[in-house]
């Protein structure tokens, strides 16, 4: 039994390794721009998982080095989640909260 299951992980892991881009996931803009008539109504997007994904930590330094004077902040918490594996995100960017009107 255990060969015909390594047998099975390792079809699957073949297949993996042979499939290129398709879409797997679907992004949606929590401010809703994503909609019909939004700034990013048809963008594309390319997910990692930041958990599992070991070439995901080469990506995140990548992108942290290349955004650093852009978005520092953005550019710390890649870098960070690179190291950790975990993106802490908050609920609303500090940024916006400070702008928005108190209800």
């Amino acid at each position: 039994m255990a060969k015909l299951t390594k047998h099975i992980l390792s079809d699957r892991d073949a297949i993996k390794r042979a499939t290129g881009a398709y879409e797997k996931f679907v992004v949606e803009r929590t401010d809703g721009s994503h909609l019909p008539g939004g700034k990013h109504c048809g963008c594309q997007y390319f997910v990692l998982d930041v958990t599992h994904d070991p070439l995901a930590k080469v990506a995140l330094k990548a992108y942290a080095r290349a955004c650093a004077k852009a978005y520092p902040q953005l550019s710390k918490d890649l870098a960070m989640a690179a190291v950790t594996g975990h993106l802490d995100y908050s609920p609303t960017p500090p940024a916006l909260a400070k702008s928005s009107p108190k209800n």
